[in-house]
């Protein structure tokens, strides 16, 4: 509850004292709600799902799950983006899977935790289903790239800067431009 006194400044009367006393009770509350966020350091992929959607991730047959993944990493790097140290957000992939349809794209100072398989069922044989911006870290992944392209760290032209761990990728495709893991970037 916010501690700002919503009868002041009184209509017709307003004394700049007290038009400063709730800007700095403003300032105050955003600034424990700043430090909040630096602390806000996961969000659970299960937030992003119904019941029955949890039922099929845990079973490893979550159609779509691209989706939802990038909107558990988009609200990560909105909390990074937010909080006074820029600190990283981890999101974090609970134990079962689902399907990359789409590629996923995953944002400076998001980390993305896994315990669960995705497997890429991207149209495209030579994406890869999981793309890392530079400042974006990941560790305990597994990917199935089903015959198709895995993962990309970095972009050309651009460092990378990132902390990469455990990343398995199985069901890799050969030749052709059906990478397990590419890495680009200058260094």
């Amino acid at each position: 509850m916010s501690n700002v006194d919503p009868t002041k400044p009184t209509s017709g009367l307003a004394y700049t004292a007290d038009v400063r006393s709730n800007f700095a009770i403003i300032k105050q509350e955003l600034e424990v709600l700043q430090g909040n966020l630096s602390g806000a350091s996961e969000v659970n992929l299960f937030n992003q799902l119904t019941l029955a959607q949890q039922i099929s991730w845990r079973a490893g047959t979550l159609a779509a799950a691209s989706v939802y993944i990038q909107a558990a990493i988009d609200y990560a790097s909105t909390l990074s983006a937010f909080a006074v140290s820029r600190n990283n957000v981890n999101v974090r992939l609970p134990a079962g899977g689902g399907d990359l349809d789409v590629q996923v794209t995953v944002k400076a100072h998001v980390n993305l935790l896994g315990e669960g398989v995705l497997r890429n069922t991207l149209v495209s044989n030579t994406i890869p289903c999981l793309l890392f911006k530079k400042d974006s870290h990941c560790s305990n992944l597994t990917i199935n790239a089903n015959g198709k392209a895995g993962v990309q760290f970095g972009e050309a032209g651009q460092a990378c800067r990132m902390i990469i761990g455990s990343v398995i990728i199985t069901g890799m495709g050969e030749g052709g431009g059906k990478n397990g893991v590419r890495f680009l970037g200058t260094g």
